[in-house]
């Protein structure tokens, strides 16, 4: 469960922990599947259909871009902010909002020189 859980994360972000979050793309998820009464779960399969526990998660498109490229001398990101360590982006000047970039529901560290964790969850450009 660990491993597909980090494999989901990698693929698109650390979900929200407040509200639900709409993914795209195709996957490979594999899990305990059962049928549970339709009431009003959002999200739910026309069926009813769940998978839990999910035990393995395969992205085949979408998600998030990759990781950004690494100095090999120093080890850290290149041209990159560190506020912003699973996406490449630079710092300021100039000062960029979520509509500049093509980046969603990435990881946020402090200072978060661009503001792009409004709510300050650590997540940035979530919505």
């Amino acid at each position: 469960m660990r491993t597909a859980r980090a494999a989901l994360v990698g693929a698109f972000g650390q979900p929200s922990s407040s509200q639900f979050t709409n993914l795209t793309g195709t996957a490979t998820v594999t899990g305990v599947g059962f049928f549970d009464f339709l009431h009003g779960q959002t999200g739910v399969a026309p069926n009813g259909i769940e998978l839990h526990p999910v035990i393995g998660f395969t992205s085949l498109s979408g998600g998030a871009a990759p990781p950004p490229p690494v100095s090999p001398e120093t080890g850290a990101a290149t041209g990159c902010d560190p506020a912003y360590p699973t996406v490449c982006i630079p710092p300021p000047p100039p000062d960029l909002d979520c509509g500049d970039i093509t980046f969603r529901r990435f990881t946020v560290l402090p200072p978060d020189p661009h503001k792009f964790d409004g709510d300050h969850d650590g997540i940035g450009c979530e919505s």
